[in-house]
């Protein structure tokens, strides 16, 4: 005998039902299984409803500290998530207050292979790195068009990239800092892939 507890919950688009099996006036099972809640009138759903993961990722220098040089190129590597294909539908420059007119441009490159999350110093990237982004002083934040996205992450060749800063220090100050990239993620793929 099969006893279906009538309290179902609905949580997030999923009914949860609980279950009781009773055999000869013995509990032999509890269980409680979630499945999608169908329109009315209909006894199967084709499937769950998708789930939309959509979330900023920044990826900027943890406290670099810029030399007085006159001229510095510096590397940090970074790492997408991997646990879903994503798209990047938009890139915002964060700029470091401490360094502004020091921060010269930024450029995101993508590499096969991960780089190292330490700094270093970096006029010329790998011949293998491929362009991602790329900012210079009076650039602002870069939407994508509403039907492109730039895919990283999971089943796609962008894994791992780099951040390479070029401070051009003419004050000759030592300055630390935290500038970077700001870029939306999203598990709801557009129609095209850039790159």
């Amino acid at each position: 005998m099969l006893l279906i507890d009538d309290d179902s919950l609905t949580v997030g688009g999923l009914k949860t039902l609980h279950l009781l099996g009773v055999m000869a006036g013995i509990l032999c099972v509890s269980l409680a299984i979630s499945y999608a809640a169908c329109p009315p009138g209909e006894t199967f759903c084709a499937d769950l409803p998708p789930q939309t993961k959509t979330f900023e990722l920044e990826m900027t220098m943890p406290g670099f500290d810029v030399s007085s040089d006159l001229t510095t190129y510096e590397c940090r590597g970074f790492d997408f998530p991997q646990d879903e294909t994503y798209h990047i539908t938009s890139f915002a420059p964060l700029e470091d207050d401490a360094t502004i007119g020091v921060v010269h441009h930024m450029i995101l490159y993508k590499s096969f292979v991960p780089a190292s999350k330490c700094f270093r110093e970096c006029l010329n990237m790998p011949s293998d790195s491929q362009l991602v982004w790329a900012w210079a002083v009076g650039m602002a934040a870069f939407p994508m068009p509403a039907d492109v996205g730039f895919p990283v992450g999971k089943f796609t060749d962008t894994s791992y990239t780099s951040l390479q800063i070029h401070y051009n220090n003419v004050p000759r100050m030592p300055v630390t800092d935290h500038s970077g990239v700001k870029m939306q993620l999203t598990t709801n793929l557009r129609k095209y892939s850039m790159g």
